[in-house]
């Protein structure tokens, strides 16, 4: 079976490498215009991989054929875009001072936001029922 990883190189261009083995992976796709991606999710029963951008909170890619990824959708909310998880059909973006914004991606074409919080929001990750932030206090040490 091959296994296929996402990756960011030069010029902003997200990659797709079909990892053959750990020490030569390949490029075998690639998207342009997505601007500056800073993380990234793959939902493999969807075959979707989700990425945090610069000029989109949320860009949806479908990768059933990774030489050929497109974008099947994407937020028109934005974001400064950070750590991303996702659980079933809903996503969350870290945004920084940007907050975090929670996505229902049950339509990829159209994600919406489904809820936020504000403040300055550094890392995320969803459970069963909960959305868990890193969100720095004033006064805590580090």
């Amino acid at each position: 079976m091959t296994k296929y990883v996402w990756g960011v190189v030069a010029l902003c261009l997200a990659a797709l490498h079909g990892v053959a083995g750990a020490a030569a992976p390949t490029r075998i796709g690639w998207l342009t215009n997505v601007g500056s991606t800073f993380d990234v999710r793959y939902d493999p029963a969807q075959q979707f991989a989700y990425f945090s951008t610069s000029t989109s909170c949320l860009v949806v890619v479908d990768v059933q054929n990774p030489a050929a990824p497109w974008v099947r959708g994407w937020s028109p909310v934005g974001c400064a875009g950070g750590k991303i998880d996702l659980s079933a059909d809903v996503v969350i973006v870290a945004g920084n001072a940007g907050g975090a914004k929670v996505f229902d991606v049950s339509n990829p074409a159209m994600p919406v936001v489904i809820g936020q919080k504000a403040g300055t929001i550094r890392n995320v990750a969803l459970g069963a029922a909960r959305a868990y932030v890193i969100e720095p206090v004033a006064g805590n040490p580090g």
